[in-house]
């Protein structure tokens, strides 16, 4: 897999706000210096002196402007230059993906009964997520192992839990890591504190490593 940030490499500029006081200051001592040294300036012609004034009040803001569009014509080129390869990054990185997700439909088809947890329930409580699954006699969970909640259809990671609490017929398992957003959003959307899990989601036991469990 690629390890790179081009996408990120070539951030778009943004504008500084101006601090025009210093500048002003600087303008007056430059003045008051040269009517010191060259007396004979006040006998130019008003019009001269007023286009003098003006460029050097408003000689930052050309400045900066300057700078800005220097900064935004280099991005753009740069840009420009590396879409080609940031074009084959984007598809190597899809096919990466679609084939990770090929891997993992594989691995969940190769599960047996016993590794597969039906989720009964999911509950949303004190803005923690938490799954009810049901127990299984041929396999025991204990506090802290760890579950995977994949899509059997699509082979995504639906959540990462981890069991908290072990009841008569099932265990309660509470977020700790990743939930995917649009699972997370749906369930805020309806502002149900208890919901059914995804369709064709089920619950897989993680060793540690975050391997399947075998």
């Amino acid at each position: 897999m690629i390890e790179s940030n081009s996408f990120f490499k070539y951030p778009w500029p943004h504008w500084k706000k101006l601090n025009s006081g210093w500048w002003l200051t600087a303008i007056g001592t430059l003045i008051a210096i040269i009517l010191f040294l060259f007396p004979t300036i006040l006998s130019i012609e008003f019009w001269i002196k007023s286009v003098v004034i003006l460029i050097l009040v408003f000689s930052p803001l050309l400045i900066s402007s300057l700078i800005f569009l220097c900064k935004v014509i280099t991005v753009t080129l740069r840009r420009i230059l590396n879409y080609s390869k940031l074009l084959n990054e984007y598809q190597l990185k899809i096919c990466e993906l679609e084939n990770a997700k090929k891997m993992i439909l594989n691995l969940l088809k190769e599960l047996t009964p016993i590794q597969r947890f039906n989720i009964e329930k999911v509950i949303l409580y004190d803005k923690k997520l938490f799954i009810h699954i049901q127990k299984k006699k041929e396999m025991k969970l204990e506090n802290g192992y760890k579950l995977g909640v994949f899509d059997l259809l699509e082979g995504n990671l639906m959540g990462l839990f981890k069991i908290t609490e072990e009841r008569n017929n099932e265990y309660i398992a509470q977020n700790f890591d990743y939930i995917s957003p649009v699972w997370l959003g749906y369930i805020h959307q309806t502002g149900t504190v208890e919901s059914t899990a995804p369709p064709n989601t089920i619950a897989v036991y993680l060793q540690n490593n975050g391997e399947y469990y075998e």
